[in-house]
């Protein structure tokens, strides 16, 4: 590929290719040395996005949680639906953790900000009720109708090729529920352009983006939140930053962001060493400890101040585990014979555990990545629905258990669900950053 592009008339800088082949690897898409496409680099290939994002809807769909990640995919692809008034900052900020619901995620928040607004759509009377909920919620309603554009849009590539199942028209002539809804959508989109509150095409939706309708077979499990911050985890891998308590800030504010009482946390990435959430993110001043040790963000952003991480989502060590990077044994061991560590981001991070335990999440992640290959090599085999029902002996039926396993896992760990963590992790000093920080939790 390097010699390749080394033979155009304006060949981009080295490093710029370095950097993009990197990436490539870390997320699967090329294989390593031979720097050929994989089976999902080939889907990548196809779909008119940032490979990341399009790694993040292909995994949805094999986990079954896909209308939950085309939303946060088309807000990543886009702009966040939020606004950032100078005036009125602090009930913007509390309009956003509102949404974030202590879930300590940007793109949580960005998903519930979107499903209040597709359901006050389906029951408010004109489009001054939608702009003026818009207006008291600090969000963009242009903004949210490009995410609803851009949410049938991947659906359809989705779709075509293969990944999302094509529902069989019934026998009786009657309409899919997919073309119902489309209707639906039409019809309310005719009556708010009466009531003068129409975009173009006179559907105040942006063009009745929001009326696809996924089959259970790939979105079945969207109401599963750890399940959903593992496909984000999958997405934005190897955007990982890791987090430590720093102590309580001082101030003298009682509320708001930045005020009394507030955790000041330590954000530390493979590349820059030290780093700070950006100041709209809903990790920025959290009122307590994450739950998690890991933060996994869609981009960085460089000012004077130094570098801040923008829209991030704290994700647990197994969904690092099985949804990460490749796993490496870590040559150094542990001085308990019984214990063992695996480390990804050429030892950057790193997890310690009991060998046993090790060892059955290697095996899981070895049956996770099968299915996935399976998937992805084939997407087709299974592309048929009947009335949005897997035909037996489908995909979804023959890795069932599998997903069970992972979904049993997830929600074991997970802390925003009040339950504790099994794994203890821990990031190291990147190359000629300096010395890392402990940060996981113990056994």
């Amino acid at each position: 590929m390097r010699p390749f592009l080394a033979k155009a008339l304006e060949p981009p800088p080295a490093q710029s290719v370095n950097n993009a082949l990197d990436l490539l690897e870390a997320i699967g898409a090329v294989h390593v040395g031979t720097e050929a496409l994989t089976a999902l680099g080939k889907h990548l290939a196809k779909l008119p996005m940032d490979p990341r994002l399009g790694k993040m809807l292909v995994v949805a769909c094999c986990v079954r949680c896909l209308g939950p990640a085309l939303t946060i995919a088309a807000a990543l692809a886009h702009r966040s639906p939020f606004v950032m008034p100078i005036e009125g900052k602090e009930r913007a900020d509390a309009a956003k953790e509102y949404f974030a619901d202590d879930s300590c995620s940007d793109h949580l928040a960005v998903l519930s900000a979107f499903n209040q607004w597709q359901e006050l759509r389906r029951r408010c009377r004109s489009a001054a009720e939608e702009e003026r909920w818009c207006w008291d919620h600090f969000v963009s309603l242009p903004a949210l109708r490009t995410m609803q554009d851009l949410r049938a849009q991947f659906a359809g590539l989705l779709r075509d090729a293969g990944f999302v199942p094509t529902a069989k028209a019934p026998e009786d002539g009657r309409p899919s529920g997919e073309e119902r809804a489309r209707r639906a959508d039409g019809l309310l989109g005719d009556r708010r352009g009466r009531d003068g509150g129409g975009g173009e095409g006179g559907s105040g939706g942006g063009g009745g983006g929001g009326g696809i309708e996924l089959p259970d077979a790939v979105d079945g499990l969207r109401d599963e939140t750890c399940l959903v911050r593992a496909v984000v985890c999958a997405g934005l891998f190897p955007r990982v930053a890791a987090v430590s308590s720093g102590g309580r800030r001082g101030g003298n504010k009682g509320k708001g962001k930045g005020g009394k009482g507030r955790i000041r946390m330590l954000w530390h990435t493979r590349e820059d060493g030290k780093v700070d959430p950006h100041p709209g993110s809903v990790n920025a001043f959290p009122l307590g400890a994450f739950e998690y040790s890991w933060m996994v963000y869609g981009e960085k952003v460089r000012s004077p101040g130094g570098t801040m991480v923008r829209d991030s989502t704290n994700v647990s060590d197994l969904a690092l585990l099985l949804f990460g990077g490749e796993l490496c044994d870590d040559a150094a061991g542990t001085a308990d014979d019984c214990y063992a560590k695996v480390s990804m981001l050429n030892g950057y991070v790193t997890f310690a555990a009991p060998r046993s335990t090790i060892e059955l999440v290697k095996r899981l992640r070895r049956a996770m990545d099968a299915h996935l290959d399976a998937r992805i090599q084939d997407p087709r085999a299974h592309s048929t629905v009947l009335h949005g029902s897997v035909p037996a002996g489908g995909l979804a039926a023959e890795h069932g258990p599998l997903t069970d396993a992972v979904l049993t896992l997830l929600r074991s760990e997970d802390g925003y669900a009040k339950m504790q963590p099994a794994f203890g992790g821990s990031f190291g000093p990147p190359r000629g950053k300096g010395k890392g920080q402990a940060c996981g939790r113990g056994l």
